[in-house]
This record gives structure tokens, C-alpha cells and sequence, in this order.
């Protein structure tokens, strides 16, 4: 006979869980069959912060036939980071069990990846000085030599000789900046579109300043290590220091 370990009548597979940020996660709960549960039996199920911590669907308890407990899937879906833990609450008649869930910081990476920088004769796309593609699995940010900011300080093709002047490091260093960071806000926005909800603000001037003010909070996590990255301290006047 299949056995459930009982120390309640209704009870979640642990009592604690750990959860990324912007990801979902089915958890178990268990009901004594079929004294508890003896057919298919929808549960009630809250979070105790639902705007961070959502309960998706329905959990509904299904007894397996020659067991002794009934079981059923709850999945929730962690929004945002929080304080403190959150707490999922399942009720069936007088009977009540809960489970902690402490939400961590998503996998995902948010400020530092692994990219190829190339230098093109393109003419760019629209107003971009860049764009970012995929080329045999590896992510590269173009960085388009005719634009009129560009090829003042990068010199004409092949050669590309200004590329290693400290000017059009630092140039480099800004656009990447601005690249990596958007790249980042975009995916964000995307995954976790309920941290943004700019299409609900009254005007198009708060929508502006939103998402500049998001744009550039990125941007200046990130900038510094740009910076260093394409120019050296050594190469910095000491009184600029």
C-alpha cells in the first residue's frame, strides 16, 4: 500500500519554500484519504500577499486509489522580492495548514553578460549607433562605423584606426552602457511587467519620465564598470583622479 507520512490531516509536502523572482513553482498538498478526502475535491488556497505572491488556478485533491491520502498541485508565482516570508494558507471545512515561502533574487542575469563587440560598416538601422544580434549562439553588439557620433572618432573602414584612442574607449564605454542597460529594461519589462504598469499612468510626460528615470538607474549601476573596463586608471590625468 502507498503511504503518505501524516503529522496533520491536511498538509503541505514541507513547510517551507524558496522561489525565484519573476518564476512559478507547483507545491503539493496532502489530505488523509479518505477520511479527510474520499473523491476529488477542490481546496480553498490564499497568499497572505497576493500582489507579490499570486496563487495560479485551482488545487484540486485527487485520491489515489489504494493509498492512503489524496493529492494535488498549488501553483504560485513569485512577482517581486519581499521583506519578509509569505504565507500560503490551504482551508478544507475546519481543517487549515500553511507553508512559508521566502522569495529569492532571480537567476537571471541583470547587469553582467558575456558579449562580442563589432565594429561595422553598416549604415545602422533608424537613429541606433547599435544594435544587438545573435550570431552562431554568441550575442554581439554591433556598433555601426558611419554614424555621424561614431566615425569622427573611429576613423573610415578597414582599418578603424581611432579604436584605440582613449576618446572613442570612452565613447564606446557610453554606448555599451546604454546598450546593456536597455537590453536589461527590456527583459524586465517583459518578465516582470507588473513591476513597470507605465501604459496606466495619466500622461504622456510621467510615461517619459518613468521610463527614463528606470533606463538610467541601470545605466549608472553599470556605467562605472564600462568605464573602467575601457579605459585604465593609469590613462586617467592625475588630477582627474
Amino acid at each position: 500500500m502507498d503511504e503518505h507520512n501524516f503529522i496533520e490531516s491536511l498538509e503541505f509536502e514541507h513547510k517551507q519554500y524558496s522561489i525565484k523572482e519573476g518564476s512559478k513553482k507547483n507545491i503539493k498538498l496532502f489530505a488523509k484519504y479518505p477520511e479527510v478526502v474520499n473523491k476529488e475535491t477542490l481546496i480553498n488556497i490564499s497568499s497572505s500577499d497576493s500582489e507579490s505572491l499570486p496563487v495560479r488556478g485551482n488545487c484540486k485533491l485527487t485520491p489515489v486509489i489504494g493509498s492512503n491520502y489524496a493529492v494535488g498541485e498549488i501553483t504560485i508565482q513569485a512577482r517581486r522580492i519581499t521583506d519578509k516570508n509569505i504565507t500560503v494558507t490551504a482551508k478544507h471545512d475546519d481543517l487549515a495548514n500553511t507553508a512559508k515561502i521566502r522569495i529569492s533574487q532571480s537567476e537571471e542575469p541583470r547587469g553582467n553578460f558575456d558579449f562580442i563587440i563589432d565594429l561595422s560598416g553598416e549604415e545602422g538601422v533608424g537613429d541606433f549607433r547599435y544594435e544587438w544580434i545573435m550570431d552562431k549562439g554568441k550575442r554581439k553588439l554591433k556598433i555601426f562605423a558611419k554614424h555621424e557620433s561614431i566615425k569622427r572618432y573611429l576613423g573610415p573602414e578597414p582599418g578603424f584606426d581611432g579604436q584605440k584612442t582613449a576618446h572613442f574607449r570612452l565613447l564606446l564605454a557610453e554606448i555599451a552602457t546604454e546598450a546593456i542597460s536597455r537590453n536589461i529594461l527590456e527583459r524586465e519589462t517583459q518578465k516582470q511587467s507588473w513591476h513597470f504598469m507605465w501604459a496606466n499612468q495619466a500622461e504622456d510626460r510621467i510615461i517619459l519620465a518613468s521610463v527614463v528615470a528606470a533606463l538610467q538607474k541601470r545605466m549608472r549601476k553599470f556605467a562605472p564598470i564600462a568605464h573602467k573596463i575601457m579605459l585604465r586608471d593609469s590613462e586617467i590625468p592625475e588630477t582627474a583622479v
